[in-house]
């Protein structure tokens, strides 16, 4: 009786080991599945976000090319707006444009003088 009372506990530890096996490795193959879809999950999300800093470099890079094309052009204008000024208040003073115009160095400084208004004479 004892011994048929082992073989029957042996016979069910056997059948509990076996069954606990099989899902030990179904938990394990479980596991391992999580992990390597985790795992590509990973590098998805870091491939998208490299992606994406190197398209913001390149805006970045665009939008300051644009600013020193916008800093130039607002120069040129106010160039000319410059130039226009002085062109309105020479009208306004009755100022006639010069003709025939010299340019002579005297130590550091240049001059600028007419040759209508140059008297060579001695």
């Amino acid at each position: 009786m004892l011994a048929q009372a082992l073989q029957a506990g042996q016979k069910s530890h056997n059948m509990t080991t076996c069954i606990n096996k099989k899902v030990s490795y179904k938990w394990h193959a479980f596991s391992l599945a999580l992990v390597l879809c985790l795992v590509v999950a990973y590098l998805v999300q870091i491939n998208n976000q490299a992606e994406k800093s190197f398209v913001i470099k390149e805006l970045e890079e665009k939008k300051q090319e644009l600013n020193d094309i916008i800093e130039d052009k607002e120069m040129e204008v106010s160039a000319v707006r410059s130039l226009n000024l002085i062109a309105a208040r020479a009208k306004e003073l009755n100022l006639s444009d010069s003709e025939n115009v010299t340019f002579i160095k005297i130590g550091l400084s240049t001059v600028a003088v007419s040759e209508d208004a140059i008297d060579l004479s001695p």
